[in-house]
């Protein structure tokens, strides 16, 4: 039996043209950025609320805009550490980075916060002892003017990344919807005041300082 000089389909192989381009192989080329390892950070879900059954003109849901993020060295090692803040009824997490990735770090004062919808989250130093402090700024449309769950909270930081309520008085009062949390020295005295604004699509527009 004669040998099968056709290709794999059955087609006799067509003979390249003088003058031909083949297509090049590609490079691979070193990349700044590789995959992380994510599987510490647990994932983050919503609560069930549906915005369009008590606001049936706005045009989107505010309330599944996905969790608010502050990022900072808290326990002094010289790497970033991220606070991730919670829906409502789940509660924010700290995850403190390590030379092999980040790790969930344990906090009974964020699982005793669970009651609230972080919607603003700052590090700063708010007691003036090196050490970076947590303000989370709470909010949510399914929430009331004037309840508890509106109360922004301020966590105390021992030096060593673990995080305590600070006592009532520690923050002006507030009942209403925050938005977002900036630290700027607003009364020149050379610490960070932190500032607090509320979202002008759900409530009235109105910011405050709390001084430091």
């Amino acid at each position: 039996m004669s040998a099968d000089h056709n290709g794999s389909n059955g087609v006799p192989p067509q003979p390249e043209k003088p003058g031909a381009i083949r297509p090049s192989v590609p490079t691979l080329i070193p990349t700044l950025f590789s995959i992380a390892d994510t599987t510490t950070f647990l994932k983050h879900e919503e609560d069930e609320f549906i915005d369009f059954y008590t606001e049936r003109n706005i045009p989107q849901m505010t309330s599944k805009e996905g969790p608010k993020i502050a990022r900072g060295d808290v326990n002094g090692d010289g790497l970033e550490d991220v606070y991730i803040g919670g829906a409502n009824n789940l509660g924010g997490h700290l995850y403190l980075q390590t030379a092999k990735g980040f790790q969930l770090s344990d906090q009974l004062a964020f699982k005793q916060s669970v009651e609230f919808e972080d919607v603003a989250t700052l590090f700063f130093d708010a007691d003036h002892d090196g050490d970076l402090d947590l303000f989370v700024g709470s909010g949510g449309n399914n929430k009331q003017s004037g309840l508890r769950g509106m109360l922004n909270r301020l966590y105390i930081n021992d030096g060593k990344g673990n995080f305590s309520f600070a006592e009532n008085g520690s923050l002006p009062a507030n009942m209403g919807n925050t938005s977002v949390a900036v630290a700027n020295d607003f009364d020149h005295d050379g610490d960070l005041d932190p500032q607090r604004d509320r979202d002008p699509e759900r409530t009235e527009h109105r910011a405050s300082v709390a001084l430091a």
